[in-house]
């Protein structure tokens, strides 16, 4: 095998799937890339056995061949070529060799025939969706995921199609995110686990091109022809909660605040946060402000006041600072709105343009 191809495709291309690969004692195939070479193309293909992704890289080809090297060294080696220009990668025994106007290098590589292929849906038509599903919908939503694996459907993004849109959901129990996506392609009903969903999200950012997906119960297939890319991903066959109980039918108080003024606030109040994390959010109608307090007994004392316009009635709720930031830092909109029915009922917070997206928090008990 030996190809020439420029740097930047090169890297471009391994920075986005060395994400992918685990370090498995009893697999240490899965640490590793595998680059397949054929007269007509270049596949750099990475699975963990959960997620798997193909990259075509163009290149220039003068013999074919196939190997497998560690991501991470590859990577890295990678990552410290500044300069521009080409890169060639020549197989020489158990070895691979790789040369640049300013650097070569000899890299051990691994028996390629023990690396795991993709699985393929040969049922059914691809269907052509919008790329903002994935590259907008899923960071929208996928923090507010479960990290715990023991309820799959909680640990998930859950996309499902309803009156026009597509909705893409995820709840831990104690907080969820809801963004729709209006579109007229009708798409399956997916559950996605999280850390495949971060990943896909990611790989696909870097296009505009359109995305076609192919799904069975358990396995999902994304692609970008133009790009070359193809990702397969299991999927959770499951139930997801009926979450639309949950989320208030009216509220008693609305509190509209400047994004910045909020952030500020928020950042501040965590360094005098306890070990939960609490912050307490006062609505004062007769001020006209929203105070942001938290007290920790080995710092001190925080206390913050923000200019709103309140309708409603004054409350005081407790919650989780990080599940009120990590709304914050998704919410593009310059006004937000808070909305409040009674302290022990969720607080439900969305863009003061953007009623696609909806985020609610659940309080917490002092």
């Amino acid at each position: 095998m030996k190809i020439e191809c420029r740097i930047e495709d090169l890297k471009k291309c391994v920075q986005s799937i060395d994400r992918i690969t685990s370090t498995n004692i009893t697999l240490p195939i899965l640490e590793t890339i595998l680059i397949s070479v054929t007269k007509k193309q270049c596949i750099i293909r990475a699975t963990n056995m959960q997620l798997g992704v193909e990259i075509e890289v163009p290149v220039k080809v003068e013999a074919e061949g196939i190997v497998a090297i560690k991501s991470s060294i590859l990577n890295s080696f990678l990552s410290n070529q500044t300069q521009s220009g080409f890169i060639t990668l020549e197989l020489e025994q158990d070895n691979l060799l790789i040369s640049t106007n300013t650097s070569n290098a000899r890299i051990n590589v691994l028996p390629a025939e023990d690396f795991p292929t993709l699985p393929h849906i040969t049922d059914g038509e691809y269907i052509t969706i919008p790329r903002e599903i994935f590259t907008v919908g899923i960071p929208s939503v996928v923090y507010s995921a479960s990290v715990s694996e023991i309820r799959p459907e909680m640990s998930s993004v859950y996309i499902y199609q309803n009156d026009g849109n597509v909705n893409l959901v995820a709840t831990d129990g104690f907080r969820l995110a809801e963004k729709k996506i209006p579109t007229t392609v009708n798409i399956p009903t997916l559950l996605i686990p999280h850390k495949n969903a971060i990943e896909i999200s990611k790989i696909l950012s870097g296009s505009n091109n359109t995305v076609e997906i192919k799904a069975t119960k358990t396995q999902l297939v994304i692609t970008d022809v133009v790009a070359g890319v193809y990702i397969t991903s299991r999927i959770i066959d499951g139930v997801f909660p009926d979450y639309k109980q949950i989320i208030p039918k009216e509220h008693k108080t609305d509190v509209v605040i400047l994004k910045n003024d909020i952030v500020n606030a928020v950042k501040t109040s965590n360094i005098f946060t306890d070990k939960f994390n609490h912050i307490i959010l006062s609505v004062d109608l007769s001020t006209k402000t929203i105070v942001i307090s938290s007290k920790s007994n080995e710092v001190g004392i925080f206390t913050s006041s923000i200019p709103a316009t309140i309708n409603g009635e004054s409350i005081e709720m407790s919650i989780n600072y990080r599940y009120l930031t990590d709304c914050l830092n998704v919410i593009q909109d310059e006004s937000i709105r808070f909305s409040f029915t009674v302290k022990e009922k969720p607080m439900v917070i969305q863009p003061l343009h953007d009623l696609n997206f909806l985020y609610l928090i659940m309080p917490l008990n002092r």
